[in-house]
């Protein structure tokens, strides 16, 4: 039996039949020793081997969850003021059009400024 490592998913499976994993898809018994303790998000495959991303890479990722959850938390919070200050369908119209314009890079890029200042 052996451990295989899914090349995208980085799903870890042990005890199975290898023959019932594709190499293109699957590492087959994949050497983990340099991601011990390392989150699955800054794992890094290359070719059959498995490395620990370097800093500029976990800063890439790093970034682009950080915008991910500030978008999510930016969806919640313009969903609860329109739940609670729109009166009738216009006012909910209206202040659902606003918040679509609040997403245009153009507006995202003048909160990050505001953040800097």
């Amino acid at each position: 039996m052996a451990t295989v490592l899914h090349r995208v998913s980085y799903q870890l499976r042990r005890s199975v039949n290898t023959p019932e994993f594709s190499a293109a898809e699957w590492i087959i018994n994949p050497d983990l020793s340099a991601v011990r303790n390392v989150p699955k998000k800054y794992w890094k495959i290359e070719g059959d081997e498995v490395r620990e991303m370097d800093p500029d890479e976990k800063a890439a990722i790093d970034t682009a969850e950080l915008a991910r959850l500030k978008t999510a938390k930016l969806e919640e919070l313009a969903n609860e003021m329109l739940s609670r200050f729109a009166r009738s369908d216009a006012d909910y119209l209206a202040a659902a059009a606003a918040v679509e314009a609040a997403k245009t890079p153009e507006a995202v890029e003048a909160v990050k400024l505001q953040e800097n200042d």
